[in-house]
């Protein structure tokens, strides 16, 4: 009887172990599979290219990029960015100031994609803004060049 319950005790710690390895690596392996927007991106045609300089005490750094994909325009956050958090960051378009709110910053650092509604005119957009909602003021700012 104790033999068993021994044998019994055994193959529960096992498949616990087998269960518990299984569930760390899943989400190891979906994070390895790039966002879609993240293919999105690749297959732009960058148009502009802008480092971005900070604006306020929150530090923003890296660079953006303007692009076109089969399925419009898009402001692309590169690899390289960094955002040092505010309440309610926003990824906006801007001329000579911020004008358009695309969306709201989606994560505080790496590559990200956000599309530009048609309204929007291509021509009238030279910066890309990282505007902080809740403090009303401009965080972090890439003056577009074109290519």
């Amino acid at each position: 009887m104790i033999k068993s319950i021994a044998v019994a005790a055994l193959g529960s710690v096992l498949l616990l172990g087998a269960c518990a390895e299984t569930a760390t690596e899943a989400p190891i392996a979906d994070r390895s599979k790039p966002a879609p927007s993240a293919n999105i991106a690749r297959n732009a045609e960058v148009s502009a290219r802008g480092l971005f300089a900070g604006q306020s005490d929150v530090k923003t750094f890296g660079s953006a990029s303007l692009g076109k994909t089969g399925n419009g325009w898009v402001v692309i956050l590169n690899e390289d960015f960094r955002y040092g958090g505010s309440e309610a960051p926003k990824v906006g378009l801007g001329n000579n100031g911020y004008k358009t709110e695309l969306a709201g910053l989606s994560s505080f650092k790496g590559r990200q994609v956000y599309a530009i509604p048609a309204s929007v005119s291509i021509d009238e957009v030279s910066e890309v803004w990282i505007w902080d909602a809740a403090g009303k003021k401009g965080t972090g700012v890439a003056s577009l060049v074109k290519n």
